[in-house]
């Protein structure tokens, strides 16, 4: 996982993992809001610090 400059973050609704005040957030920006949003919270693109992609979901194979 690569944590990158907020500033570099995607503005086309694509989610992804923010960090703010030592927390991580599940985000996406609204461009109708002109902002960054979760479902709790809403945040300035200022509120954050880093920001990396999601990461890949678990394996569903069953074998083992």
């Amino acid at each position: 996982m690569t944590w990158r400059d907020i500033a570099t973050a995607p503005k086309d609704g694509t989610e992804f993992l923010a960090h703010v005040d030592g927390e991580i957030f599940l985000v996406q920006w609204i461009a109708e809001h002109d902002r960054f949003e979760d479902a709790r919270f809403t945040f300035k693109q200022s509120d954050f610090t880093h920001w990396t992609d999601l990461p890949s979901p678990p394996s569903t194979d069953t074998e083992k």
